[in-house]
């Protein structure tokens, strides 16, 4: 489903655009890239002037009407469509964020084709005549639940990676994490590089060289130093709920700097306290609890209009259960994400 962005040219306009200059007008108030315009001045009928074909080298005049069509292009890859239900928190023609279910696999890949969330929003869209794929802007974890978007257009997802990228949108996620946080440390930066644990698939470590940079910086929201029983009967020695932001979005960067601290997530099978003790597990095996991190809240700006758009997801029902049994339950708990 191609693009198509419309602008009506002002006398002010001209001050800042070399007297009207259509190149420019793109780039200055419809916020177009250059390789956009490359590929909308190869389209039929990419770049008029009320409703004249127009060069993007020639002046346009305060009332002219400059649409531009941004071709959709195809990258090779088709999901296939799946009919189930799917929780969408907001919807416009450009983009679609959803609620993901923890559990959930969010994309397609080599030999897994099916089942994952994008197979489902392109039933979405074939059932709703949305003729277009699934672009992914941003992964969330198999276990993860939370807040996750699609573009429904290239030029949508372009804007919104670029605003991601320039740290201008984002994430906040809830984790609940083993121990508590002396009143002093209420909030901390945790930096360090990370690479991939050689011979072990998807596990991840901090390393002194080499491997990627990651940050990410905590809130403790709630905490209660009390010892309790894990549904496995293991005793923990308090538990903490955290807001957490991250910088940089390395694979399973949350759960990995948390336990670096001696903070594991609860339930993480991967880098918790009772995965260092049993031996490394992959993660989320059939009926095994996930680890509790939520993608809670989410802000961003609609990629054509500018408007901050501010989501937010509920606490899912495991998640919920588990503040409750480490006793942090209570109307306020998450308040101030």
């Amino acid at each position: 489903m191609d693009k198509v962005l419309i602008y009506e040219v002002k006398e002010e306009d001209m001050a800042d655009t070399a007297g009207g200059v259509v190149s420019l007008l793109l780039k200055n108030h419809l916020h177009v890239t250059g390789h956009e315009i490359s590929r909308a001045k190869f389209a039929p009928g990419g770049i008029t002037a009320s409703g004249r074909p127009i060069r993007v080298s020639e002046r346009a005049k305060p009332g002219d009407v400059l649409k531009v069509t941004l071709p959709e292009t195809q990258d090779g890859t088709r999901i296939l469509p799946e009919y189930r239900k799917i929780h969408i928190l907001y919807e416009d023609e450009d983009l679609i964020a959803l609620n993901k279910e923890a559990g959930e696999v969010v994309h397609p890949s080599p030999g897994h084709y099916t089942g994952t969330l994008a197979n489902a929003v392109a039933g979405y869209f074939e059932k709703e005549h949305i003729q277009t794929t699934p672009r992914i802007t941003g992964r969330l974890d198999k276990e993860t639940s939370g807040v996750i978007l699609f573009a429904k257009n290239r030029a949508a997802a372009a804007r919104l990676i670029r605003q991601r990228n320039e740290g201008r949108s984002g994430r906040t996620y809830l984790a609940l994490v083993e121990g508590t946080f002396p009143e002093g440390e209420r909030s901390g930066v945790l930096t360090g590089n990370m690479e991939k644990v050689p011979d072990v698939l998807m596990l991840r470590q901090m390393t002194e060289e080499g491997g990627v940079p990651a940050k990410t910086t905590y809130r403790v929201l709630a905490g209660n130093a009390s010892p309790w029983t894990d549904t496995d009967g293991r005793q923990i020695p308090g538990a903490s709920l955290l807001a957490v932001k991250i910088e940089t979005g390395r694979t399973h960067q949350i759960r990995l700097h948390m336990a670096s601290i001696g903070h594991p997530i609860v339930h993480d099978t991967l880098y918790g306290s009772a995965a260092v003790q049993e031996g490394h597990i992959k993660s989320m095996p059939d009926g095994a609890q996930r680890a509790l991190l939520h993608a809670a809240k989410m802000v961003f700006y609609q990629p054509f209009t500018g408007e901050k758009v501010t989501l937010q997801a509920p606490l899912p029902g495991d998640f919920q259960g588990m503040l409750e049994r480490c006793g942090l339950s209570g109307p306020d708990t998450a308040k101030g994400v």
